[in-house]
């Protein structure tokens, strides 16, 4: 039986592993960049929740609530310089009516803001909803969005987050602090 046996000298060992290390850094390289920004749900603004006329913000005077259950996103950048990403997200909403029993049909508006890491706003868009209870106590959405978002400094999507949650008046930023929110 042959067998073939390489030698080979810890210097010729050292330079593979070094460049061996290097085109595994360059692919990474390559992709890093291009990853979608970090999304997350404010959670101050995750809830809104609508009084009847009258009794003011106390629970038996709800007339209806939503909230955001999550989002998600998928994002492709549309020039080489980074500066230019497509997002496609999904924000899932739950609607439920309250004890002050509420409209057939709830309006909302949910805003989707980008910001640098430091959390400086880059961009803000608000974006309208209507919750359809067609007669149920609960019901769930899902609200699908496409937008194009032109990135000052460009970079990729490592430098950058986005940030979902509902348009509130001072009042109902206040009511959802209270709860704790």
């Amino acid at each position: 039986m042959n067998s073939i046996v390489l030698q080979i000298g810890p210097r010729r060992l050292v330079i593979g592993v070094v460049v061996t290390a290097l085109l595994v850094l360059a692919g990474c390289a390559k992709e890093s960049p291009t990853v979608c920004p970090v999304l997350g749900v404010l959670g101050k603004a995750s809830s809104v929740t609508k009084f009847g006329p009258g009794g003011g913000q106390a629970p038996d005077n709800v007339s209806w609530q939503a909230e955001i259950s999550n989002a998600d996103l998928n994002c492709v950048y549309t020039t080489d310089l980074l500066d230019e990403m497509e997002v496609n997200m999904r924000v899932n909403m739950v609607g439920r009516q309250g004890p002050a029993g509420g409209p057939d049909t709830a309006r909302v508006e949910y805003f989707v803001v980008i910001t640098d890491r430091s959390g400086t706003i880059v961009t803000k868009k608000i974006f309208p909803a209507t919750i359809n209870f067609g007669g149920q106590q609960q019901v769930a959405i899902t609200e699908e969005i496409w937008q194009l978002y032109r990135l000052e400094t460009g970079g990729g999507g490592s430098l950058y987050e986005i940030w979902v949650g509902f348009q509130l008046s001072d009042d109902e930023v206040e009511y959802n602090r209270r709860a704790g929110l």
